[in-house]
């Protein structure tokens, strides 16, 4: 049988990750988009340099990039998201392509928000947009705040832009799975999509 790829996008506070996690305890090989782009991003001399052009001296301190607040300055406006956006995506696409193709694992997933933005769906046989109302999310965001300096409105306006960047996918291409129950139901929904698809069915509950 052929590699299976999933994509898991959706906006901040979705419950991508929520999602992600169910399926890797099944067997799904992960891939953090996320967490890529910090790794990605703290080797990288030339993204370095790139960032201190575009955003000043002091994001990058003896070599090690303030993400704190890089991100304070990034969000400010939409045209800055674009300009670090610019300097990453491109090698981290590039790395996460080749992080698909060497991988031995049967069945992987890629969490990933930016997916639809990115145009690499053709990248993946199954893909799931999670979505939720903007004030479940930012309720969501604030208590599990990777950045407990961030107060609502700078969650609000950071979600803001970033549903600037990009449009929710098609229905036709994507499965929507509507996130604003509880976690049990949520995980009987993801496991019913998993039901309904015989391929995954036989790779993750057999």
């Amino acid at each position: 049988m052929s590699k299976t790829v999933i994509a898991v996008a959706g906006y901040m506070g979705s419950g991508k990750t929520t999602c992600t996690k169910l399926l890797a305890s099944l067997g799904c090989r992960e891939i953090n988009a996320d967490n890529e782009a910090k790794r990605l991003m703290g080797s990288s001399d030339e993204i370095k340099n790139r960032l201190v052009q575009e955003f000043g001296s002091e994001v990058v301190i003896n070599g090690e990039i303030r993400y704190s607040l890089l991100g304070q300055i990034v969000f400010k406006t939409t045209k800055t998201v674009e300009a670090l956006n610019t300097i990453v995506h491109p090698p981290l696409i590039e790395h996460l392509r080749k992080l698909i193709d060497e991988s031995s694992d049967n069945v992987m997933l890629l969490d990933a928000a930016l997916v639809p933005l990115w145009n690499i769906e053709d990248w993946f046989k199954h893909r799931l947009w999670i979505y939720a109302d903007f004030e479940v999310r930012l309720h969501r965001l604030n208590i599990f705040r990777s950045d407990a300096s961030l107060n609502m409105h700078e969650l609000a306006h950071r979600m803001r832009i970033q549903e600037t960047l990009f449009s929710p996918p098609s229905k036709n291409n994507w499965h929507h799975m509507l996130n604003e129950n509880t976690e049990h139901a949520f995980f009987e929904q993801v496991m019913d999509w998993i039901h309904s698809v015989p391929e995954l069915a036989q790779r993750l509950l057999s």
